[in-house]
C-alpha cells in the first residue's frame, strides 16, 4: 500500500527552538553526531515535502539534501555550522494543520471536535528519523494555546552518519499507529491509515428492518417498530483506537423506535428502549463510540456506535431492542425484544494510497 507523494516546495519555521537538548553551536564549537542544530526562527527546509494524513489533522514533511555545514542564516546563533567528520546534516522542516473533516475523521467522534485539536494531535504524535541503525527525533510541537486552530510550523537540523543519509526513512507514528516514508523512492506506507488519503465520504444510510415479534406473544401485544441507521467506516476513532489490521471500524448513528399495544386493550406504554450491548458483527459486540451523544427517552433509542468488521467483504449486522413496558399485560409482559438487521458494505474501504483528491498533497 505504498505510493509515491511528494512535490519540491519549501517549509517555513516559526519558531525558534523547538526541542529541549537542542545545541546551540558556533564556527569554534564541536557538533557531534547525533546533536540538533538550533534553527534560526527564519530557516527555510528546501526538499521535496509529502503530506502524511492522520486522524485529525495532516503533517506536512519537507526533507532537504544532506549539507556538510548549516549556513549562518539558518542557525539560531546566525553562525556557520560544520557537520563532524563523517556526518552530514539533514534539515527536515514540518508544518501541523487541523484538518477537521477533510478526512471524514470526525463523523461519529465528537471527541475529534476538540477546542485544542492541534495540541492533542501533537501529543500523540511521535516522529522519527531513521538512518542506518540510528534514530534521531524530530521535534513536533503544538503552537499557542490561544484557541484560533492555526497550522504551526517548525524544523530541525539533525547531525546524522553521511553513510546513507540519503536512503534513510521517516516514521510518523500516532496513538501507536506507524507510517513510513522512504527518503530515496518517496514511497509513503500508510498501513491501516491509508483511508485517510480518500476523498471525504459522506455517511450512507442503509436499509434496516425489524424482525418479528416472538410468537408466543402475538395474541397478547402489538409492536410497531423501526430502526434507522447511517454508516461510515473509519480506520480511528477517537477513543478507541485505530482498527485492526485488515479490518475497518464503522461507525453507526443508530435509532430505533416503537409503540407496544395490548391486543384488544390499550397502549402498554415505553418506559425505556435500551440496547443492552446486543449489536453484533460476526459475534463481535458493538461499543457506544466515546463523548458521543446517546439518548434513551422513553420509546426511543438514538446514538452512536463503533463496530470493527473485515475490509473488503459485506456484514450482516444484528441487534435487538428491548422495550421496558409501563403496564402490564395479561398473561404477565414486562419486556419486549424486538430484532432488527442491516449490511455493512465494506468493499470499497480503500487499502492502498490515491494519486489525486482532497488528502493527498496538495
Amino acid at each position: 500500500m505504498a505510493r509515491r507523494h511528494g512535490h519540491r516546495a519549501a517549509a517555513a519555521v516559526a519558531v525558534a527552538l523547538l526541542a529541549a537538548g537542542t545545541s546551540a553551536c558556533s564556527p569554534s564549537a564541536a557538533v557531534a553526531d547525533g546533536d540538533t542544530v538550533a534553527p534560526a526562527v527564519t530557516a527555510l527546509v528546501e526538499g521535496t515535502t509529502t503530506r502524511v494524513m492522520l486522524p485529525a489533522g495532516a503533517l506536512d514533511l519537507t526533507v532537504g539534501e544532506p549539507l556538510d555545514e548549516v549556513p549562518a542564516h539558518q542557525t539560531a546563533t546566525g553562525e556557520t555550522v560544520a557537520a563532524p567528520d563523517g556526518d552530514v546534516v539533514l534539515g527536515v522542516g514540518w508544518r501541523l494543520q487541523p484538518t477537521f473533516a477533510d478526512n471524514g475523521a470526525n463523523f461519529g467522534t465528537p471527541g475529534t471536535y476538540y477546542d485544542d485539536a492541534t495540541a492533542r494531535t501533537a501529543e500523540r504524535l511521535r516522529v522519527r528519523l531513521r538512518v542506518g541503525d540510528e534514530t534521531r527525533e524530530v521535534p513536533v510541537v503544538p503552537g499557542p494555546d490561544d484557541g484560533r486552530e492555526l497550522a504551526v510550523t517548525g524544523a530541525a537540523w539533525l547531525v546524522v552518519p553521511a553513510e546513507g543519509a540519503d536512503a534513510g526513512t521517516i516514521e510518523v507514528e500516532y496513538d501507536g499507529l506507524v507510517q513510513t516514508l522512504d527518503l530515496a523512492s518517496g514511497e509513503l506506507d500508510a498501513d491501516v491509515a491509508a483511508p485517510l488519503y480518500a476523498p471525504y465520504a459522506l455517511p450512507t444510510r442503509v436499509a434496516c428492518p425489524t424482525g418479528e415479534l416472538d410468537p408466543t406473544l402475538a395474541g397478547v401485544l402489538e409492536v410497531d417498530a423501526g430502526c434507522t441507521a447511517q454508516l461510515l467506516p473509519l480506520p480511528y476513532v477517537e477513543g478507541l483506537g485505530w482498527a485492526g489490521a485488515g479490518r475497518t471500524w464503522v461507525v453507526v448513528d443508530l435509532v430505533t423506535y416503537g409503540d407496544v399495544t395490548v391486543v384488544g386493550r390499550d397502549l402498554a406504554g415505553v418506559d425505556e428502549l435500551r440496547q443492552d450491548g446486543t449489536l453484533t458483527a460476526d459475534g463481535d459486540e458493538a461499543v457506544v463510540v466515546p463523548e458521543a451523544f446517546v439518548s434513551a427517552d422513553g420509546p426511543r433509542w438514538s446514538g452512536e456506535v463503533a463496530l470493527q468488521v473485515p475490509v473488503g467483504t459485506s456484514t450482516t449486522v444484528e441487534g435487538r431492542s428491548t422495550y421496558a413496558l409501563s403496564a402490564t399485560p395479561d398473561p404477565p409482559v414486562t419486556e419486549v425484544e424486538i430484532p432488527y438487521s442491516f449490511v455493512v458494505d465494506a468493499s470499497a474501504v480503500p487499502t492502498t494510497l490515491p494519486t489525486s483528491g482532497p488528502g493527498v498533497l496538495r
